[in-house]
């Protein structure tokens, strides 16, 4: 888990969200894992060093995730408003209209 969180961290700045979700999904299988093991006190106290670098490292992923979030959520509401102004202009002719000029 150390070595992912560190690759993770090294490449976060370009990470997408497909890495992020694969690097998401593949903790949560080692968690499954790691659920099921009951470490000494010398494991514990051996990891812990590397369980706060990680615990660390994932300050700077949730942030990168929340970019990721903000970003989505901006092109997202953009693409509404883009919609709706379309919408309302589509709205406003329709196809079988016909216009007169007027000659004075």
């Amino acid at each position: 888990m150390h070595r992912m969180t560190r690759d993770m961290v090294n490449r976060f700045e370009q990470a997408t969200e497909d890495d992020l979700t694969a690097y998401v999904e593949e903790r949560g299988a080692l968690f499954e894992q790691l659920e099921d093991l009951t470490p000494t006190p010398v494991e514990k106290a051996r990891h812990a060093a590397a369980v706060q670098e990680i615990l660390a490292w994932d300050r700077l992923i949730v942030n990168r995730m929340e970019q990721l979030k903000q970003h989505a959520s901006l092109q997202l509401n953009r693409a509404n408003a883009s919609r709706v102004q379309k919408a309302a202009y589509d709205a406003g002719y329709t196809p079988d209209s016909l216009f007169f000029d007027r000659r004075k």
